[in-house]
């Protein structure tokens, strides 16, 4: 039985994809969609990193997920919505130069993706616990 504390190291892959896939399907039905995007997000999981938890890049469209830094399922989940949550935001005008100003730990956008991802990790791993 898989739980929040369940090491992602002894999960296969297509086990890590399935928790991946459906967190970030409630985030899209939890937050909705970024209307000023013309595609879809993409998410990859990505090894061998373990300087950050994850990333989101405005110019691909993109969150990465590093599962190495993301030792359990919910340090995963709570990546996925963090990350999601800057998909959201309009990251690529203000995020650096808020960053510049403010520091990363008073970033406003930091602090909505932590807020969400506090709030929301919970609710989302019970449905991804329906299919796992």
């Amino acid at each position: 039985m898989i739980t929040l504390r369940t090491r992602t190291a002894k999960l296969d892959q297509n086990t890590l994809n399935k928790i991946a896939l459906i967190t970030l399907m409630c985030c899209k039905q939890t937050f909705g969609i970024n209307p000023k995007k013309r595609t879809d997000v993409k998410m990859k999981l990505i090894a061998n990193n373990d300087t950050c938890f994850g990333c989101y890049c405005p110019k691909t469209n993109t969150i990465k997920v590093y599962t190495d830094k993301n030792q359990n399922v919910e340090l995963l989940i709570q990546t996925i919505i963090h990350e999601y949550t800057h998909y959201l935001q309009n990251l690529w005008k203000y995020y650096y130069l808020v960053n510049k100003v403010t520091g990363y730990e008073n970033n406003p956008y930091e602090h909505e993706a932590c807020r969400n991802e506090m709030i929301y990790y919970k609710p989302f791993f019970s449905h991804v616990k329906k299919f796992i």
